[in-house]
């Protein structure tokens, strides 16, 4: 794909390699890796197997910038990880205070501090602000099956989200964004 579009002249696209990253051990990512001629970013899930993820020390060996693409909380699949949280089970709702306080002590408070632990590399990150029950294809998914992510469902989730976006290394829309963005590369 790089190819094609690099042989069309296309020259203001940068390349995402994307992996889930915490299925794979460093010797599979090694190779698997396209190689750095045709990847500019690394991108990373960030799901409910957080603890797994190989690829912020794969960034740092390769020198890459980490886009984590993907990033809501999730039910573990007990098949493929019977050691994951136990508390998401059945069904998170952010809109339950419960299941919300359990999903921003379980997966919340990790997924910042892995940003914070890892900004030597993580430079971009996508949350999936989503309500994985009401997308047919995420039905019998036993990761999204009973997921609902949306932030604005929990008022305290929202207060939070907020207060920890509203600051650094977050970059937030302003007159300047752009020139933010290219700076800090």
């Amino acid at each position: 794909m790089v190819d094609k579009l690099r042989a069309k002249g296309v020259n203001n696209t940068a390349y995402v390699w994307q992996s889930t990253g915490f299925m794979s051990s460093q010797e599979q990512l090694e190779e698997w890796y396209p190689g750095d001629d045709y990847v500019d970013w690394l991108g990373v899930s960030f799901f409910h197997m957080w603890p797994k993820i190989e690829m912020f020390e794969f960034a740092r060996k390769k020198g890459k910038p980490v886009f984590i693409a993907e990033a809501t909380p999730t039910s573990p699949d007990l098949i493929v990880d019977p050691e994951g949280n136990k508390g998401f089970t059945k069904e998170m709702k952010l809109s339950n205070p419960q299941q919300a306080q359990m999903a921003w002590e379980e997966w919340f408070v990790p997924f910042f501090d892995a940003i914070e632990k890892n900004k030597d590399v993580v430079k971009a990150v996508h949350y999936i602000n989503c309500h994985w029950d009401s997308h047919r294809m995420w039905f019998d998914n036993p990761t999204f099956k009973g997921i609902d992510a949306r932030l604005h469902l929990s008022d305290e989730i929202s207060k939070k989200w907020i207060e920890k976006t509203s600051r650094a290394p977050f970059i937030l829309s302003s007159p300047h964004l752009y020139d933010d963005l290219y700076n800090n590369q």
